[in-house]
């Protein structure tokens, strides 16, 4: 069976599309080619992941008419010609898009040619390329069941959101060793996405000191790519080398400081709260204010089922994360409590049901 996977520009539409590779490959035998974006990320995370891959000159669709919107439909009319070329190479039985302009271009593609696809929506709220691609699209996948309210019933299911199986794999214990930490610290995961999330990263040095004060505490801190030098800077500046601060832009095996963490500090992406909700971590979410607030939408079932705590974008100060953490700090059998809320909402199987899904368009 031949799968190509559409997903890129962003992590949260290419991490989806790893997952549902590494079930093809390590457990149905499947060969893959991957569909990214040039300039993005992709094409350093796939390799790192030992995935083939080819890049398109897709670019996203601003908000609004302006000058920006018709370059972006000459990439997509460009975009869908060379995929068009590529899936053709490839002979693919069945192709996946995890959103995203990508997967536009991709799966656009894939109608021009009769090959049946799966488009994946991962927010709360469907991105515009799962909204105009649902016409197209043999069967739509679902993270939130608000999300398939929007798409046909007669081909849509609700599967949660594929989650690479490393998160759902790696233990604390594990973890800890790895990253060389106590069993018996404390560790606050800062994590804010692949750019990264300056409000976050504002509101954690302006509480480091502090935070650093209970010798107990550990941090990990990835900053995203924007914000790092700075970080690195002021932190510095607050704290000197203290070994129990690690910064880094981006890690390269994010679930061992997801593993290790008994709280997380997080915005409210699709991705990065499925892995939260599998790894069974109580969190502290600030969802993006912006984008069409989807991110609100996102955490809504995690926080309704006591999973985590959400503070507004514009709520969140040095000392508001300082007064969260020391509370949750001194009420262990509240974070016992969020963690099994988390588990309880995960979906672990996501990338299983979909992989199914495509061998079964694939006629496997």
């Amino acid at each position: 069976m031949r799968v190509a996977l559409l997903g890129g520009g962003t992590a949260g539409h290419l991490f989806p599309s790893v997952a549902v590779a590494q079930t093809l490959t390590q457990d149905m035998g499947a060969q893959v080619l991957f569909i990214g974006a040039h300039g993005r990320l992709d094409g350093k995370i796939l390799a790192e992941n030992d995935l083939p891959y080819e890049l398109i000159p897709a670019r996203p669709f601003p908000y609004g008419l302006s000058v920006k919107t018709g370059f972006a439909l000459w990439s997509l009319y460009l975009s869908r010609a060379l995929c068009v070329q590529i899936l053709r190479r490839f002979g693919p039985d069945a192709v996946f898009g995890a959103g995203g302009y990508v997967s536009a271009a991709g799966v656009l593609a894939a109608a021009k040619l009769g090959v049946p696809s799966i488009c994946h929506a991962s927010d709360a709220h469907p991105d515009r390329a799962n909204r105009l691609l649902a016409r197209w699209a043999t069967r739509m996948t679902t993270n939130y069941e608000v999300a398939a309210e929007g798409f046909p019933a007669q081909k849509t299911s609700v599967v949660g959101q594929p989650v690479r199986r490393q998160f759902i794999r790696t233990t604390r214990p594990e973890a800890r060793e790895a990253l060389g930490i106590a069993p018996d610290a404390f560790v606050l995961l800062v994590v804010g996405g692949s750019q990264g999330a300056r409000r976050l990263n504002h509101a954690t040095l302006e509480a480091l000191t502090e935070l650093l004060a209970d010798p107990r505490m550990h941090m990990i801190h990835s900053t995203g790519s924007l914000d790092y030098d700075d970080v690195v800077a002021r932190a510095r500046e607050a704290v000197g080398d203290e070994p129990r601060y690690r910064c880094v832009a981006f890690h390269e095996e994010p679930w061992l400081p997801l593993a290790a963490a008994d709280l997380v500090l997080s915005r409210g992406g699709a991705s990065s709260l499925a892995e939260i909700a599998v790894a069974g971590k109580p969190a502290i979410v600030v969802p993006y204010p912006h984008a069409a607030a989807h991110q609100t939408l996102n955490v809504r079932p995690l926080a309704e089922a006591g999973a985590c705590i959400v503070v507004q974008d514009a709520e969140l100060s040095g000392a508001a994360l300082l007064e969260h953490v020391r509370t949750l700090r001194q009420n262990v059998s509240m974070l016992c409590g969020m963690s099994a809320a988390a588990r309880q909402t995960s979906r672990p199987g996501a990338a299983g049901e979909i992989a199914g899904m495509l061998a079964e368009l694939a006629g496997r």
